[in-house]
């Protein structure tokens, strides 16, 4: 039997008892997943792919907090600095979030030439 990779399903590896677990599943096979983050301190995972969505989860509940919509195209890169959080979408486009409130687009930053992106 030949196993393929799914890129559309989230595995969660816990380092204190060896488990793994699967966070989610994407219903849209189309949707990969393009990138992961850890907020610093918690168990808050911000995920992205190619809908442009970035997603919000509760690893510790595996649960799903929020969807925040805006970028138009696969979103590459995601960093986090306290409670905000960067995503980098493939047209070029930053999105600084703050995911306290629920209005959570702060601004966006255009002309950005390379995919990856870090926050200070």
């Amino acid at each position: 039997m030949e196993s393929q990779l799914n890129f559309c399903s989230l595995f969660v590896w816990n380092a204190t008892d060896g488990s793994i677990d699967e966070l989610f599943c994407r219903e849209d096979e189309s949707d990969l997943i393009c990138s992961v983050r850890w907020v610093t301190q918690g168990s808050i995972l911000a995920a992205s792919g190619g809908s442009g969505a970035v997603e919000l989860w509760d690893a510790a509940e595996s649960k799903a907090l929020r969807v925040m919509d805006g970028h138009t195209a696969r979103v590459a890169c995601l960093d986090w600095a306290e409670h905000l959080l960067a995503s980098g979408c493939q047209d070029g486009k930053v999105h600084l979030h703050d995911v306290r409130v629920a209005e959570h687009h702060v601004s966006t930053f255009s002309g950005h030439t390379q995919v990856g992106i870090r926050v200070y």
